[in-house]
Parts: C-alpha cells; structure tokens; sequence
C-alpha cells in the first residue's frame, strides 16, 4: 500500500527523503500483544541471528498517498505487501560459483549457494538468501535462485500498489508454503518484491524490498520499509493491524490476509507461451523476468486456503 510515512531513525538503499510525518486517511494504530510462537519456531534459523548491514548505506523512502478518495483506494490497494519508490536497475554482475546456464541476454541464471537454499520459508530466509547471491542482485536473479517446482498464481488486476502492467505482463504471487512472494513481469512495480508470511487467523506479516540489491540486507529491512504513523502503510486495507512484540529485531505489525481475485487470474499456460514466445531483443527485462520464472523448471498453479477473504 502506499502512504506517506515518517521516516525519522528509518533508511534503505536508495537515500533519505524528508515525507510528512503522519498520512490523515490512516488513523494511529496503538501496538498489541499477539501471540507468534508459530512464526517464532519456523523463522528461528541460527543463520540469520546477528543478521546486520550497515545503516549507513541504508535509507527508506515511501511515495506520497493522495486523498481519501476511490482514486486513492484504486491506487494503494494490493493483497499482500506494501510498495514505496521506484527506479531502473542492472542486470547483476556474473560471479563464479554462483551462476547456472546463460540466458538470452548472455547472462548466466543465478542459482542459490548450496549453504542457503533456495526454498526460502520465511522472509528472513529470503533475505540470507538475497545476501548470497551476486550483487547488485535484480529481481529476475533473486525470483532465478528459487528452487524448483515453483507455485504460482497470476493477476492481471492494477487494483494494487503493485499493480499489474498487463494480462501478458501480470503480478505474480510465488508461493513456498506460508511464504508469498509478489513481483510484477514489467513496469515500474517490476523493480519491487513484496513479502508476506501467513499465519493463523488468515493473518499475515508483510514487508517489502527495493531493487537492485547492492548492499547486504539488514533483517529488519523489509519491515522498517513500510512502517508508517506508529503501525505501517498496509493497515490501509489490510484491516486489525497489531504489532507483533515477540520478533525484536524490528518494528513488525500483522494484519489480515487476502488471497487473489480469481477474477483477475492469468493462466500460467497462457504465461509460459509469452515467456517462450518473447522478443529478448526488444523486450529484454520483459523477457527476462518470464524466464526467470518459466525458464528454471516446472511452474504449478499456487493454493491459497479458502477461508481467507478474496482481494476486491
């Protein structure tokens, strides 16, 4: 979702930004005790404890939320994660041992180190993952790393802040058990990855990250990114936002979870023909984001548990 936010103590990769300090159209959300055991035991991996980059190098930007309007709604909504600022990025530079087969942009496809994985089960997983793969690190790298089969499903619908370019360039949720993963096929959302881990009471925690990676990622990056006004800019239409006091390392709220309108659903059939089908000459970041997804191995149609609320 996008909203302003303040950013004081806050940064990310790409430089400060002076924003308002609070958006008018979210009301202040107090913190909650919730209990997160459950996602405690399966993110508690010893290898990302102590995780740190230096802060120096980091800043968080978010865009500027219109007014309360259904321009605003159409304009922020997305099922589940945040979006904040947008610009181009590289290729990532090839490194020995950490690349597979060339693509057709003469790039080798990144492949994840076998230390790490590539089947990331919660986003500090994701994120030792990013670290591990050769910088600066594009979204096509990172969603290349990803161990095969995948579980994906399509959108067409631009209702989102990180909406779709269109039915032949479409969003698509990745998704590896509670761990969901968005990223957009072209435009200027397809230089962010949005983040969400599910947990009970179709809840989720959700977090965001700007690419090209360049730096090491601190833990609590992706949360600190969409922190806004004592709560974060989700809250927007992800409704009972509470904060999660358990996970220390970083300001982290959870909130209700959506699963995508089938309305919208491209079929990954549909998708695999244009990634076979795709002009590299003329569309290279088009194509080479379809064939970091489709060019890696079996794609399957991703479930999402039925009791969970359909997105607008």
């Amino acid at each position: 979702m996008r909203a302003e936010r303040n950013l004081v103590g806050h940064r990310h990769v790409m430089g400060a930004q002076s924003l308002p300090k609070r958006n008018p159209c979210v009301p202040q959300t107090q913190p909650v005790r919730v209990t997160y055991a459950t996602h405690r035991a399966r993110a508690a991996s010893p290898a990302w404890h102590g995780h740190r980059m230096d802060r120096g190098n980091v800043s968080l930007l978010a865009p500027t939320l219109p007014g309360c309007t259904g321009v605003l709604m159409a304009g922020i909504f997305h099922v589940l994660g945040c979006s904040a600022d947008l610009e181009p990025q590289p290729s990532p530079t090839v490194q020995p041992g950490a690349v597979g087969r060339v693509n057709q942009l003469g790039r080798p496809r990144c492949t994840a180190p076998a230390a790490n994985g590539g089947s990331p089960e919660t986003i500090e997983q994701a994120i030792l993952l990013l670290d591990a793969l050769p910088k600066p690190t594009s979204v096509a790298c990172f969603l290349e790393s990803l161990d095969r089969p995948l579980y994906a499903f399509a959108t067409s619908s631009s209702f989102s802040a990180q909406p779709a370019f269109s039915r032949r360039s479409p969003r698509v949720f990745l998704k590896k058990n509670q761990l969901i993963i968005s990223a957009v096929i072209e435009g200027d959302s397809s230089y962010l990855v949005e983040f969400s881990y599910l947990l009970e009471g179709d809840r989720s925690t959700k977090g965001e990250l700007h690419f090209p990676i360049t730096e090491p990622v601190q833990a609590s990056a992706p949360y600190d990114r969409v922190l806004f006004d004592g709560g974060t800019v989700c809250r927007t239409c992800h409704g009972r936002e509470e904060r999660v006091v358990d996970m220390t390392f970083a300001s982290v709220y959870s909130s209700d979870a959506f699963r995508p309108n089938p309305n919208y659903q491209v079929k990954l059939d549909f998708l695999a023909q244009e990634a076979q089908a795709c002009d590299f000459a003329n569309q290279p970041a088009r194509c080479e984001m379809l064939s970091a997804i489709f060019d890696g191995g079996p794609v399957h149609d991703a479930e999402f548990p039925e009791t969970m609320k359909v997105f607008f």
